[in-house]
């Protein structure tokens, strides 16, 4: 079953030291058909972080094989100036199983300043907690 329009997403526009952050956090349902054009338009901005649980399986991030939302995902990476920040496994299951739903995504222009790190949460929902820290230099 494939469902439409139930992506949850925060969008804050921050600033630091004058310079223009925007940054999302989002929720994509599993199954849910992912609209990346809501975010596309975000995306464009040369300090954009985009952070969560895209639910977007993808050979490229070590799943077995590749969802509708995970090539939706795939070809947005390619045709645009986003990357994905690499993570180590993001989620633990209750059945032993690990695997990378929560997704980190970066314009290029920040791609080099940004490091993530996973912590456990200490709670018992299986998703590491997601930190990234931008170490921007002003001009």
């Amino acid at each position: 079953m494939n469902i439409h329009g139930k992506l949850e997403a925060i969008y804050i526009d921050a600033w630091k030291n004058g310079i223009h952050f925007k940054v999302v956090g989002l929720h994509n349902p599993p199954n849910n058909v992912l609209d990346l054009e809501r975010i596309a338009v975000i995306s464009g901005h040369h300090n954009t972080v985009i952070v969560g649980d895209f639910n977007a399986l993808s050979i490229r991030w070590g799943y077995p094989n590749t969802s509708a939302t995970g090539k939706a995902v795939e070809e947005h990476l390619d045709k645009s100036a986003i990357i994905r920040i690499s993570a180590r496994l993001t989620f633990l299951s209750y059945g032993g199983h690990s695997n990378t739903p929560d997704l980190a995504l970066t314009h290029v222009n920040l791609s080099h300043m940004i490091t993530l790190s996973l912590r456990d949460p200490g709670h018992g929902n299986g998703h590491r907690v997601m930190y990234l820290q931008v170490n921007y230099k002003c001009p």
